[in-house]
């Protein structure tokens, strides 16, 4: 923390660690926790103004331990990994390193330290270990601002060959934001968000190809519509269609009436096209997508949403393991989708049996599922809603010479 300056991310951010064994360990996490940002003065005024004691503005009420389920919980797919649980209290997404409306950014620093402390700790030593990077929200975003940086970081924590002793991985819970028209004048938009925040944070890890090709408009490199196409490390990446926090920054709250239903549908339907589109033979990396037709958002850390599968057949911890499963570095150019997409008919309360043809003329195995979306707890609007969509199967679009 500098003298003078407001306690919001130049402080000490607490990070929780498990399951640190220097001579066992080959597979680590480090999970940047959700919760939100600020863009201009008037937000973060309101997010943390002066002496306030709230956890995302500072550290001083962290308690020695935390529980968290779900992706982290005990006996799951990442049993047996170091596990590093970043608190989080930049207030930046985990993308800032500066000074701006009076107070301090460092999103980017912190993440930069909790590296440098595990390379001290024996991350990259003495074999080949894995390091995956995950996120919820404004986690996961932070995650995908970063994730093609980690090597360039843990050489400036210490570990000069960093490439050829880590693998690194992302797992990325509802970084998707999708840019869309707002739902009305007063609707928090948030191209807006990041722009202000691009202008205000001096976010560096714009990503080489994503820079080039917004040049004009590099806000859109922290934005996860124009950023995840460009993304070269793989990743398992998570996009509700009705992703909740984005609809309801938009609306206000849970959709009520048929207007802010057919906006909820209009998302569901970009979600959908935006996740399609990273099916592509071009593609940079590897990408494993789970999208499916739910009114949630970042459900990694609770473990009913993780275990079980609510809106399909298949759940969050199943086809995790299948992308941890996959042999490394495999398929440089592929894509693997599950995914459960929203139907036209969804927001007539009827069915439509249009066929998904982008989805069948890549290659990706269909099968037909019928998605009732009263087994979870939704708003009422929703509940009554029976989805007659398709579930795209563990297929593969590969890349050339795939």
């Amino acid at each position: 923390r500098r003298p003078g300056k407001r306690e919001l991310g130049w402080d000490r951010c607490a990070c929780r660690l498990r399951g640190w064994d220097a001579a066992k360990n080959t597979t680590w996490v480090v999970n940047l926790e959700s919760g939100g940002w600020c863009w201009d003065a008037a937000s973060c005024e309101e997010r943390c103004p002066a002496g306030t004691s709230s956890e995302r503005c500072t550290s001083r009420a962290y308690g020695p331990q935390l529980k968290r389920g779900g992706l982290l919980r005990r006996g799951g797919a990442l049993e047996g990994s170091a596990v590093a649980f970043v608190r989080y209290c930049s207030s930046d997404a985990w993308m800032g390193d500066g000074q701006a409306l009076g107070r301090e950014f460092r999103g980017a620093r912190i993440l930069q330290a909790v590296l440098r402390d595990l390379v001290r700790r024996g991350l990259g030593a003495g074999g080949r270990h894995t390091l995956l990077l995950s996120g919820q929200s404004a986690g996961a975003r932070g995650a995908m601002v970063h994730i093609d940086y980690v090597h360039e970081m843990l050489a400036a924590a210490g570990l000069p060959d960093a490439a050829a002793s880590v693998e690194v991985l992302g797992i990325l819970d509802s970084p998707l934001w999708v840019d869309i028209p707002p739902f009305g004048p007063s609707s928090q938009v948030l191209r807006d968000q990041c722009q202000s925040v691009y202008s205000h944070l001096q976010v560096k890890h714009l990503g080489g190809e994503c820079a080039q090709a917004h040049a004009q408009e590099s806000w859109k490199c922290i934005m996860g519509e124009y950023r995840m196409p460009y993304v070269r490390t793989p990743y398992f990446l998570i996009a509700s269609q009705f992703d909740s926090f984005q609809i309801e920054q938009s609306v206000g709250h849970a959709p009520a009436n048929d207007q802010e239903r057919a906006y909820a549908g209009k998302l569901a339907f970009r979600t959908r096209d935006v996740v399609n589109a990273l099916y592509t033979d071009d593609a940079v990396g590897r990408r494993f997508v789970y999208s499916w037709a739910c009114y949630d958002h970042a459900v990694t850390l609770d473990s009913p949403s993780f275990d079980l599968g609510m809106c399909s057949g298949d759940t969050i911890h199943g086809a995790l393991v299948e992308f941890l499963a996959l042999p490394p570095r495999d398929g440089i150019g592929s894509t693997i989708a599950l995914a459960s997409l929203a139907d036209p008919g969804a927001l007539r309360g009827r069915s439509s049996q249009r066929p998904l043809e982008q989805l069948e003329s890549g290659g990706i195995r269909l099968i037909d599922v019928t998605l009732t979306m009263g087994q979870r707890s939704l708003p009422r609007w929703f509940n009554d809603i029976v989805l007659h969509g398709r579930m795209a199967g563990l297929g593969r679009v590969w890349g050339p010479g795939g």
